[in-house]
């Protein structure tokens, strides 16, 4: 498994948007909230927690996303990531 699978997976899994609610305990605090899509248990990254900083993210400026999460499958050396924000 390429990790650009998993973080293609990821992104869209998850989709980041500014709003006033949480729609799940472990995610970012208001005001981003990130969610689930829909048929989450197809993917082979299960999220347990996302930090971002700043919150909310904000143009021009530097974004750091902590996460952390359990993967169900191996994820290959040299592997590369493609995010979308």
């Amino acid at each position: 498994m390429r990790i650009s699978t998993v973080i293609f997976s990821l992104a869209y899994a998850l989709g980041v948007t500014s709003a006033a609610s949480i729609n799940y305990p472990f995610f970012a605090p208001a005001p981003a909230t990130i969610e689930e899509c829909p048929g989450g248990a197809q993917y082979v990254l299960k999220i347990d927690y996302v930090n971002l900083n700043p919150n909310p993210p904000l143009k021009g400026q530097t974004l750091t996303i902590d996460a952390k999460g359990f993967l169900s499958e191996a994820v290959v050396e040299g592997a590369t990531i493609d995010l979308v924000v």
